[in-house]
């Protein structure tokens, strides 16, 4: 009785945990407005006829395909819930945000429960060290291209990562082949870097389970090969080729390669280096108060590997802004958080002390950095309302070259901290269809 008693307390402060992170990133959406490409996104693509029904997505989205990008999923993701309404994103924006944060829980434990001290951990994480957080959780397109389809890529990976851990799992289902055929389709087909990342993590999956003599059933090859056929669709998409002319260069192929390995390298560090560095403690506290064989960090290991990759992967785009890291940084998090849920419950004495303590300190920080993002969100809303206010009643005296004030956001949590500014006046600009929106 005593053992029910403490699973539902626990039950408990998970579903509080999980209510309190739900709460506090809703607010966070609802104070962010819509930026740069949300503006655009809200037409059928070059045309000034707005969305009104999922067909205008669908065509919206078959001219982005040859004339821009093959991110279709993404951007369908995004000019749907353009076309539904921001209220609707900002609750669907936030279950998507908890689904990620036990997506990664779940990859980083397999099929272990995940506790409320894990659940604090990636959080912690995820809320911390993320670039650009406001770019690709709240940043209605961002989100849309980083956020949701990071869930999309983990969802479709978890059954792989689950049946290293259970044979059994999903053993002779034949729904699993239907859902794996969907999901790989849309894995592949979300963003370049990360969605070749998780077919290698797949790959990976499959070679291990060789290697120990699992067999592998039909839904493993199925979800494959759907995954493949998504990722074809992205990179041949022939607006991606398009895209590509408007890129100059006076460099040569190898010095560009060498250029952009540097730069990444400098990226991934910046990013990383404290990350890794909790992994690295972790491992060796692990060392310390277990004693255990050295293989228990080998799925970790697995997800820095491939995490690395993503990041590299990049060298093939001439840009590599730092949201298109997220699947970098998703990736390494589950690895950390995989060392972490081993170490922390057999911790004892000074060791559970000092990652209590850890814990808490990790708790009050976030706590002090949500308030501060809260603060600079909600400044930049009130500016972002009376700047579109000021637009409108230029636009009603008939004055369509419109001067404005700037907004100075402060930190990484704000959705337009990093947008370049010219890209958020021509946005503006054909949203409120005049001639030009400058800013003062």
């Amino acid at each position: 009785m005593n053992k029910l008693g403490d699973y539902l307390k626990k039950r408990k402060m998970l579903i509080l945990c999980e209510f309190l992170v739900f709460v506090g990133f809703y607010i966070l959406n609802v104070y962010t407005p819509l930026i740069a490409d949300d503006h655009g996104y809200t037409f059928i693509l070059n045309t000034n006829q707005k969305l009104a029904s999922f067909t205008d997505v669908i065509v919206s989205q078959v001219r982005h395909y040859f004339g821009w990008g093959g991110r279709s999923v993404a951007h369908t993701i995004a000019q749907y819930s353009l076309l539904l309404g921001k209220p609707l994103f900002n609750v669907t924006n936030s279950i998507i945000y908890l689904l990620l944060i036990n997506l990664i829980c779940k990859h980083a434990i397999g099929k272990q429960k995940i506790t409320v001290s894990l659940f604090i951990f990636v959080n912690l994480l995820v809320f911390i060290f993320t670039p650009v957080f406001g770019q690709v959780m709240l940043w209605l397109v961002g989100s849309s291209n980083y956020l949701w389809t990071m869930v999309i890529m983990l969802t479709f990976a978890l059954p792989y990562r689950l049946y290293l851990d259970d044979q059994q799992t999903y053993i002779g289902s034949k729904w699993i082949c239907v859902y794996l055929m969907v999901m790989g389709i849309l894995a592949g087909w979300t963003n370049e870097n990360t969605a070749g990342a998780i077919i290698l993590l797949v790959i990976i999956f499959m070679i291990l389970c060789k290697l120990k003599n699992i067999k592998l059933p039909m839904w493993c090859f199925v979800g494959l090969g759907s995954a493949l056929l998504g990722f074809i669709l992205l990179i041949a998409a022939p607006g991606n080729y398009i895209r590509l002319d408007y890129v100059v260069s006076d460099m040569g192929f190898f010095e560009k390669m060498i250029h952009r390995f540097n730069s990444l390298t400098g990226q991934l560090y910046s990013y990383l280096h404290i990350v890794i560095l909790f992994l690295v403690v972790l491992m060796l506290i692990h060392r310390l108060v277990n004693h255990k064989k050295i293989s228990e960090f080998f799925i970790p290991t697995i997800y820095v590997f491939v995490s690395i990759a993503a990041g590299y992967a990049m060298i093939l785009s001439p840009f590599a802004p730092p949201r298109t890291f997220i699947g970098t940084m998703c990736l390494t998090y589950i690895a950390v958080s995989a060392i972490f849920y081993q170490v922390y419950p057999i911790s004892k004495g000074i060791w559970k002390s000092l990652m209590t303590g850890a814990l808490v300190i990790g708790v009050l920080g976030a706590s002090y950095l949500y308030v501060g993002a809260y603060k600079d969100i909600k400044h930049t809303y009130d500016e972002d309302m009376s700047r579109r206010e000021y637009i409108l009643e230029e636009k009603e005296k008939g004055n369509l070259d419109i001067y404005i004030d700037p907004i100075y956001p402060q930190t990484r949590y704000n959705g337009m901290y990093g947008l370049d500014d010219t890209t958020i006046e021509t946005q503006l600009r054909i949203y409120y269809q005049v001639n030009s929106i400058k800013t003062k």
